[in-house]
């Protein structure tokens, strides 16, 4: 027998404190939240198939029987952070693509991040990085078009190849206390 005959049945009966509706959250604890319901103030347990971060003043649909047990077995709108946690790995698959958007930020935090592809392209309006230290691999051709460019390093410079060519059409300049050539 579903839920909904379930209600039915047992308002044809007469059973009084049977409800399943909108409820609003009105206090949050640790363990539980007390709802807002026609028969008065609730105590709930949440439960919900993934992790929810009530707030004060969220609207959420409850299920119960008197004002002893009530869950909430979903949420209507939420002012609080949606989270989604998992107690082992999480892999997210598509046969096309994945889109993720923001109108504010994206985050990622994680002590190792890996990304594979075989093509990246990242399309920005600044970049900026921040590293201990960052090394660079590349099997064929590195290429850098910039307007301008300006490398500041505190300690030494090395640059070393097979063959070197600076090309400019004004002016090159070399200072320094003393210039080794040869």
């Amino acid at each position: 027998m579903s839920l909904a005959f379930k209600l039915v049945d047992a308002e044809r009966r007469g059973e009084a404190g049977l409800y399943l509706g909108p409820a609003q959250v009105l206090e949050v604890s640790a363990d539980h939240v007390v709802v807002s319901t026609p028969g008065g103030a609730a105590r709930a347990t949440l439960a919900l198939g993934y992790s929810y971060e009530p707030q004060v003043g969220d609207d959420v649909l409850a299920i119960g029987r008197d004002a002893s047990t009530y869950w909430v077995i979903g949420v209507v709108r939420s002012t609080g952070k949606a989270v989604m946690a998992f107690p082992g790995d999480l892999e997210l698959r598509a046969n096309d693509r994945i889109s993720i958007n923001a109108e504010q930020e994206i985050a990622i935090a994680s002590p190792d991040v890996e990304i594979r592809s075989d093509k990246l392209r990242i399309f920005a309006g600044a970049v900026l990085q921040h590293a201990e230290s960052l090394a660079q691999r590349v099997r064929e051709l590195y290429t850098l078009h910039a307007g301008q460019s300006q490398t500041v390093v505190e300690g030494t410079i090395l640059s070393q190849s097979k063959r070197a060519k600076i090309v400019t059409e004004e002016t090159v300049s070399v200072n320094g206390r003393e210039i080794h050539l040869g």
